[in-house]
């Protein structure tokens, strides 16, 4: 595929964390503190954030580039607008 991601259901028991780092890593844990703090400092970070109830993130394959919730419902409804 094209995109990977991660959801979680409106509940969201289980929050999770996800990291961009640099060198183009992309890691979602639902643990806090997976990264080693001594490896990888706070330069090494693109972006970093929190899964809630309902929101996504994913990352572009090709480009890497991370997308979050709002960017990628946006994207969506522009691809199936209800009004065409």
């Amino acid at each position: 595929g094209k995109y990977m991601g991660a959801s979680l259901d409106r509940n969201g028991l289980r929050p999770a964390r996800y990291f961009q780092l640099k060198d183009g890593t992309t890691v979602v844990s639902s643990e806090v503190g997976i990264l080693d703090k001594e490896k990888f400092s706070p330069d090494c970070y693109l972006s970093k954030g929190r899964l809630g109830p309902g929101k996504m993130v994913a990352i572009d394959l090709s480009t890497g580039e991370l997308i979050e919730n709002d960017d990628i419902k946006m994207r969506m409804a522009q691809k199936r607008p209800y009004a065409d």
